[in-house]
């Protein structure tokens, strides 16, 4: 057995006690920090063996199977790497803020870190998923796309309702609206009459007028 696993086995043995004893959270917070650590240190070794294998496969004969598997893992691990990061920071701050809360006796700056303290656990719980997609390349690229490709189409249609509103003269303001100013388009024919009929009989009329004049 590695001593990365004894080490994961050492922390969870330690948690698992501290929890059935009710030992205060500062232990637990303690333990997770350490747990944390000795995480990263493990995937940054294991980050910097596999992009050693990857440069030195590069040039290889090995098969491709080989040399996907490799990059898959040093994507993963570039993917895990600021998760880990994030847990580390947070529960850091969370001791420190906890360690605090314990040693003051004034009651409003231990309510006023009770409640920072509650801040940073909602607070991780909110951005490590935010992390976590960023992390992703494949979903980073496709998300920023989609917000680039958004903002390309408000700004078009921004830009056709201006350009539309100024150089339209059958353009009819709306008034009495506290929404921002908007226009209705009324479509017209070369002589100035409207393109749309306003009820059915109206364009059966011009329909069949159409073709009066076709057979005479």
């Amino acid at each position: 057995m590695s001593t990365y696993n004894i080490a994961w086995i050492i922390v969870g043995v330690f948690i698992f006690v501290t929890a059935y004893s009710k030992i205060t959270i500062f232990v637990p917070i303690l333990a997770c920090a350490v747990l944390l650590t000795i995480s990263g240190i493990g995937m940054g070794y294991l980050l910097n063996l596999n992009y050693k294998l990857y440069k030195k496969q590069t040039d290889s004969k090995r098969n491709l199977s080989y040399r996907y598997q490799v990059s898959e893992n040093v994507r993963s691990f570039e993917m895990l790497i600021p998760m880990m990061t994030l847990l580390l920071l947070g529960c850091i701050v969370a001791m420190i803020v906890y360690a605090l809360m314990m040693l003051l006796t004034d009651i409003l700056l231990k309510a006023i870190l009770g409640a920072f303290f509650n801040l940073i656990i909602a607070g991780g719980a909110i951005i490590l998923p935010f992390v976590t997609m960023f992390s992703h390349r494949n979903l980073r690229r496709k998300i920023l796309k989609a917000l680039k490709k958004e903002h390309k189409n408000i700004k078009k249609i921004k830009r056709g309702r201006i350009s539309s509103s100024m150089s339209d003269p059958t353009t009819i303001e709306l008034k009495g609206v506290k929404q921002p100013i908007s226009y209705i388009v009324v479509p017209m024919t070369l002589t100035g009459k409207r393109l749309i009929m306003e009820t059915p009989d109206e364009a059966t009329n011009v329909y069949f007028k159409q073709i009066s004049v076709m057979w005479n």
